[in-house]
């Protein structure tokens, strides 16, 4: 037999007894240790019940999802929009577009007005201008004039781009390469702003972008001095097709004198060689300009204005401006050229006049060739006329020169201006217009952007093509599917959830067999308050509106308690009546006062009565605010800086006497947004011609300083400084103040917020747009809110209060109350483990004194038998020697 050593060391193997000692153990302690089987079967059962619990809030965390859908009101505010034809127009709808259809014809899309420059050949190159580059947005006293100033130093193409960008000016420019020619480039602005309220206008000094050389040579004696352009290079499109073309070296005589390189673009051969390669582009105008003066000071000037309308083709025009700039005194000239039967000639405001005919200049007058269609310009050919004409200027189209003859004997100064930059409006600017509705009733709109968000309250209309023959229906309906959907969800999820609960609930009376959670009180509790959410009615909803859940196409069946809707019927019911089916479900504050409105709500606010909670307002949010105190309708009569702090930042404005009221404005908008500061904003009221500065936001975290130079005494001044001048005055803006339903609230800007641990209006929050003055008018009274939650939010929160693991619902209650329950089982467990450990090391401890005592006993035994055996043998020997002695 295999011995047994208990824990005390002492080996129980029944040698003596024969007793098999260690099953005799087991048995006994097993008899004790039922208990602890017991225990274990009761921990494995709360076990199971948490693994169950958390299935049921996973459950739970899935009608909650639905819930919170059914609980935001913008769930049923859905709408749908269509267009008839989305190659011409698309829509969108949002929550606040009205049902219903529109029909629209667009006659006109709204365009950004644009202006090209010159061709150049790389972005740094140097745009050879200066002076100050003016783009004006809009005319009249409204104008917006942005002044950049040009230098040597930054008029490359590329910083002429970016002093644009970071000028402020609604306007943007960009670097674009037209081609792959050797001169690809061009320099584009674009209005921000599309149609005729972002159209704007581009300037360089006063009037035009012309670069300027300038050198002198001696005359000629007797004889006639002439002045000749020529690139050295003839082209038969030499002013037909003529563009600057930066980066090139044109030469320009006089009286047979070259003045090499001293002249910029452009060239003759260029311009021909891109009109050969098919590079040229509507719209591009090039201008040359000669000046002579002579001994007199007698000036006697011209201009040449090339325009290129068409690729090759178009109607094309050579303008030249003849005349004396010193004085009236009339001059003759005699204007010479070859053209071929297309080619026709006039004075602006006059007739068309043959070649040589006398031109007479008081002081001025333009003359025009224009060339009609593809006809080309016929090479002059040399004969006396040009080449003896003593007063005027000579067109030479093979030589690509123009040659100013001048009768005066005396030196003459020779300059030569030429287009840098000549910004052409590219394209111009147009308002949308379109035609709402048909037939006799319909009538025109104009809109000044393709993208429309006006016209139709929530809807978004954006244009894609015009087309005057194509009227497009927009239509906007409720999106039922959605909300349907939504409801589903929430049905579905509930219907698992009963289906969980039924499943673990059961008792079976013919086996007698129940479900795990049978009997248990918060699954009772959470069956009970789901179903009486689902079911009740509404009670902040007043009689005649929907306020339950079978009013809208929902049953139940009776067998399983799962929920169904009849989703034809809610749809027709979510069309006639929305904003009840929200109101069931969703979770609502309304106002009774139009300056009152409800921001938002926490669980701590309690649910209303239908009559809500009333409003008192004591006090009116306001902005930071001042009104200058003069009229500056006249513009500023003196120079004035302003210092205006906000938001730890400066910005420091000089205005200018003789600025208009709205420049003044915008001089002073530009100068904040230009050091970061957007929370004040500047405003001029034509009615009272006076200057607002106020910030955006109210309340008393809104705050700013204004320092003026000039006394707000002082007539036709901005008025926004002190009575004293360089005195700084700050100006902070007021929180609401008030109570709700009698209890405290704290007031933050317009928002009023229920004070923690009210009774009912803890974390209800109104927004409070009621103006000092209305409140005045009005009274503290401001009506009533009332606090609906619809089924939707109720569910929420209850599920949200149930399945949060930091409070103690249902869910989170029976898992802690299982998890309590296991560590009791293991305590127990170990406790009894102790003990039946304690009682088979007693037995042990027994049964080795049992064998022990059995062992001395036979030890004893063997030592009584021993001695017995040895007296008996000592009794035979003392008998055998006794007879042997007889």
């Amino acid at each position: 037999m295999v011995s047994n050593i208990g824990s005390s060391g002492i080996s129980v193997d029944g040698l003596i007894s024969g007793l098999d000692s260690s099953s005799i153990i087991e048995q006994l302690v097993a008899i004790q240790s039922k208990r602890i089987l017991t225990l274990e079967s009761q921990q494995a059962e709360e076990t199971s019940k948490i693994g169950l619990f958390q299935q049921l809030q996973a459950l739970a965390l899935g009608v909650r999802t639905a819930s919170d859908t059914l609980k935001n009101p913008l769930t049923f505010n859905k709408n749908t929009a269509t267009s008839s034809n989305q190659d011409i127009l698309t829509v969108t709808a949002t929550e606040n577009a009205a049902v219903g259809t529109n029909t629209i014809t667009i006659e006109q899309l709204a365009t950004n007005n644009q202006f090209v420059s010159n061709r150049f050949r790389n972005a740094d190159d140097s745009s050879g201008v200066s002076g100050i580059l003016t783009l004006t947005v809009g005319e009249g006293a409204s104008a917006i004039k942005t002044e950049i100033t040009l230098t040597n130093s930054n008029n490359s193409f590329a910083e002429i781009r970016e002093a644009i960008n970071n000028s402020g000016a609604k306007a943007r420019a960009s670097v674009v390469q037209v081609d792959s020619s050797d001169v690809p480039f061009r320099l584009v602005i674009n209005a921000e702003d599309p149609g005729t309220a972002g159209a704007f206008t581009v300037a360089f000094g006063n009037s035009s972008f012309l670069s300027t050389e300038t050198n002198e040579a001696a005359g000629a004696g007797a004889g006639t001095d002439t002045a000749t352009i020529d690139d050295g290079d003839g082209s038969t499109f030499a002013f037909t097709s003529a563009r600057p073309i930066p980066g090139s070296t044109p030469t320009v005589k006089l009286d047979a004198v070259t003045i090499a390189e001293k002249l910029a673009t452009p060239t003759i051969s260029g311009i021909r060689n891109d009109d050969a390669n098919g590079n040229l582009e509507d719209k591009t105008i090039f201008y040359y300009k000669v000046t002579a003066i002579d001994s007199s000071g007698e000036t006697v000037g011209s201009e040449i204005v090339s325009q290129n309308t068409g690729d090759g083709g178009g109607d094309q025009s050579n303008i030249l401006t003849i005349g004396r700039v010193a004085n009236n005194t009339d001059l003759t000239y005699k204007i010479y050229w070859s053209y071929t039967a297309d080619f026709s000639d006039s004075i602006v405001g006059g007739t068309v006049v043959d070649p040589g005919t006398d031109i007479v200049a008081n002081p001025t007058v333009t003359f025009t060739h224009t060339l009609d269609g593809e006809a080309e310009v016929t090479p002059i050919t040399p004969g006396a006329s040009p080449t003896t004409a003593t007063q005027g200027y000579t067109i030479d189209f093979d030589t690509g020169t123009v040659r100013f003859n001048d009768t005066q004997a005396e030196a003459v100064r020779l300059t030569y201006q030429h287009g840098g930059l000549d910004f052409q409006e590219s394209q111009t600017a147009q308002d949308a217009i379109l035609k709402l509705g048909t037939g006799s009733t319909s009538f025109s709109i104009t809109k000044n952007s393709n993208t429309i968000t006006d016209l139709f309250e929530g809807v978004t209309i954006n244009l894609v093509k015009a087309d005057k023959t194509a009227p497009i229906t927009i239509s906007v309906a409720t999106d039922t599917a959605d909300v349907t959907g939504s409801v589903n969800k929430f049905l579905d999820a509930l219907n698992k959830v009963n289906a969980f609960i039924e499943e673990q609930s059961f008792f079976d009376v013919d086996t007698g067999d129940t479900g795990a959670l049978i009997g248990d009180p918060n699954v009772f509790t959470i069956r009970n308050r789901i179903s009486s959410i689902v079911t009740s009615a509404v009670t902040t909803i007043v009689a005649g509106k929907i306020r339950s859940i079978g009013e809208i196409g929902v049953t139940i069946n009776p067998e399983t308690g799962n929920f169904f809707l009849d989703s034809s019927r809610f749809s027709g019911i979510l069309n006639d009546t929305p904003d009840e089916v929200r109101d069931l479900f969703a979770a609502l504050g309304n106002a009774t006062d139009i300056d009152i409105s409800v921001a938002a709500f926490s669980s701590d606010t309690k649910t209303s009565s239908l009559t809500g909670y009333s409003v008192s307002i004591t006090r009116a949010a306001a902005r930071a605010e001042i009104i200058g105190a003069q009229n500056i309708s006249g513009g500023l009569a003196q120079d004035e800086t302003l210092t205006i702090v906000s938001e730890n930042t400066t910005s420091v404005i000089a205005l200018k006497s003789g600025a208009s009221a709205l420049s003044v404005v915008s001089d002073i908008s530009s100068a904040l947004l230009g050091v970061g500061i957007k929370n004040v904003i500047a405003n001029f009221d034509s009615s009272t011609g006076k200057i607002t500065l106020r910030t955006k936001e109210f309340g008393s975290d809104q705050t700013f300083k204004v320092t003026s130079s000039v006394a707000s005494g002082t007539a036709r001044s901005t008025g926004l400084g002190a009575t004293t001048a360089n005195t700084e005055r700050i100006y902070i803006g007021v929180d609401v103040a008030g109570t709700i339903n009698g209890e405290s609230a704290t007031g933050t800007g317009q928002i009023l917020v229920g004070s923690t641990n009210n009774t009912n209006t803890d974390g209800l929050k109104l927004q409070v747009t009621v103006s000092a003055s209305s409140l005045l008018a009005q009274g503290a009274n401001q009506g009533s809110v009332v606090v609906s939650r619809g089924i939707g939010a109720q569910m929420e929160e209850f599920l949200a209060f149930l399945t949060d693991e930091t409070q103690e619902g249902a869910i989170q209650s029976a898992i802690s109350q299982s998890n309590g329950r296991i560590d009791d089982f293991k305590e127990a467990i170990e406790e009894a483990n102790e003990r039946a450990q304690r009682e088979r090391e007693r037995l042990v401890n027994e049964f080795a004194q049992l064998e022990q005592a059995l062992g001395t006993l036979q030890t004893t035994s063997s030592f009584l038998t021993s001695q017995l055996k040895q007296l008996e043998a000592n009794a035979h020997a003392f008998a055998a020697r006794a007879g042997r002695r007889r």
